[in-house]
C-alpha cells in the first residue's frame, strides 16, 4: 500500500500511464494527457538514464504539461492579492521546485504500475478535465486532471486524486502559514524548504 501511495503522488504531478491509442493530435484535453503519458514513461522506462537525469527531464516535461501560475494563484486564492508582483513571481518558481523536489524523488518507486486514461468531460468553453485510474492489482485509485486552453494550449491547473484537490490541500497549509506570517515571511519558509531538499540530493 506504501508503494501505491508513493505511486499516486507521482502521478499526481506527471501523469504516468500505459500509451492510449486514439488521441494522436494536441488538440483536445485528452491527447494533450496521452502525449505527457507517453513521454513520461520514455523516461521512466529508460534504464539507461541516471535517476538524476531522470529527475530532470520529468521536471521539465512537468513544466510543459502544468500551468504553475495558474496552480499558484488557485493555491493561494485570496492570499494571492497579498504578495507583490516581485513576490507572485518568486512563489510561482518556489512553488513549482517545490512540487518538482517533492516528487522527482519518488521515481525510484515507479514499477511499471499502470495508469488507465478513461476520458475526458467538457466543463465549459475553456476548461475541461481528464479522468484517469492508478490500476494495481485489484487496487484503483482515480485521478482526475483540471485544464483550461490559453492561445491554444491545454495544461493543468489542478489535480484531484480520490477527489481531494491538490491545490486546496497546499492552499490549507499557506493559508496556515499567511494567517501567522507576512507574505515575505511565507516566501522565505518556501525558499528554506526548496533549499533542503536540494541539499540533500
Amino acid at each position: 500500500m506504501k508503494k501505491l501511495l508513493t505511486l499516486i503522488i507521482l502521478a499526481t504531478l506527471f501523469c504516468m500511464g500505459s500509451p492510449q491509442k486514439g488521441f494522436t493530435d494536441q488538440k483536445t484535453p485528452i491527447s494533450v494527457v496521452e502525449n505527457a503519458v507517453n513521454k513520461v514513461l520514455g523516461v521512466l522506462q529508460d534504464e539507461t538514464i541516471s535517476v538524476e537525469d531522470k529527475s530532470r527531464s520529468l521536471a521539465e516535461l512537468a513544466h510543459d504539461f502544468f500551468d504553475f501560475e495558474a496552480l499558484s494563484r488557485r493555491t493561494l486564492g485570496i492570499g494571492w492579492k497579498k504578495l507583490t508582483p516581485a513576490e507572485q513571481q518568486e512563489f510561482v518558481t518556489l512553488y513549482a521546485d517545490l512540487l518538482e523536489h517533492t516528487y522527482t524523488t519518488k521515481i525510484q518507486d515507479y514499477s511499471n504500475e499502470k495508469v488507465v486514461i478513461l476520458g475526458q468531460r467538457v466543463l465549459n468553453a475553456r476548461k475541461a478535465e481528464v479522468n484517469t485510474e492508478v490500476v494495481e492489482g485489484s487496487k484503483s485509485i482515480p485521478i482526475t486532471y483540471r485544464m483550461f486552453i490559453m492561445n491554444d494550449v491545454w495544461r493543468v491547473y489542478d489535480v484531484y486524486v480520490e477527489g481531494v484537490s491538490l491545490v486546496k490541500n497546499y492552499r490549507s497549509q499557506f493559508n496556515s502559514i499567511l494567517a501567522k506570517n507576512s507574505p515575505r515571511e511565507m516566501i522565505e519558509q518556501l525558499r528554506a524548504k526548496v533549499e533542503s531538499f536540494e541539499s540533500s540530493n
